[in-house]
């Protein structure tokens, strides 16, 4: 345990309550000086604030709680390292999808709707020049018919936030099979996941825009 992380911590309980003359608790989980202010791990948290009130009770019984808690905790993170494996294919899937794959058939599916959209307003205004007792059609046409409901820049935009929502989503569900829902590794999985999401999106969509554009 010396120089790992939690060592550390412990080391600021003990700082704590030699020099601040401190209790227990407030060595531990003060907002300003407490030992464990900055770590976010709910279960780390949970299981010294379960050992920070039975110390008040009984110190024997602290410890044996202790000790039962560890080896709870142990056959847990057993139990969940051969759950990740066995999830591994279901979870890469769904962080590989929220990352790459949704954003890139978005932006290639955005920029074909608009080439779509640009084709038949070409085919309405030449059909439009064509007189009606020859064009043949029930109906007149023009190039309003075929024109968007909604603007291509709010189009863009609303497929954007989609994109950030199912990713959001998708890898919220990855973290609460890999790590139980921890909220700090779900901030740090979103930190990491929404940067690539947004920049894979903004290239398919312009690199899409350049190479079907120039095909009308």
């Amino acid at each position: 345990m010396e120089g790992s992380k939690i060592g550390e911590a412990y080391e600021g309980i003990s700082m704590n309550l030699l020099s601040m003359r401190t209790n227990l608790k407030d060595a531990v989980f003060d907002e300003e000086f407490g030992a464990f202010r900055h770590i976010y791990s709910e279960r780390i948290r949970n299981t010294m604030l379960l050992f920070t009130e039975s110390v008040h009770k009984n110190h024997e019984a602290a410890g044996a709680s202790i000790i039962k808690l560890a080896d709870h905790l142990k056959e847990l993170s057993d139990v969940e390292e051969r759950i990740r494996r066995s999830l591994y294919d279901v979870t890469s899937t769904m962080r590989t999808t929220a990352a790459i794959f949704a954003p890139l058939i978005a932006g290639i599916t955005l920029a074909l709707s608009e080439v779509i959209t640009k084709i038949l307003n070409q085919v309405a205004e030449r059909v439009s020049r064509v007189p009606a007792d020859l064009s043949g059609m029930p109906v007149e046409i023009s190039p309003e018919t075929f024109s968007q409901s909604i603007p291509p820049d709010q189009f863009l935009l609303a497929i954007g936030v989609y994109i950030v929502l199912i990713s959001a989503i998708l890898t919220r569900f990855a973290g609460a099979i890999e790590y139980g829902g921890e909220r700090a590794q779900l901030k740090y999985d979103l930190a990491c996941m929404l940067p690539v999401t947004v920049v894979i999106f903004a290239v398919s969509a312009a690199a899409s825009r350049v190479i079907f554009g120039g095909l009308v």
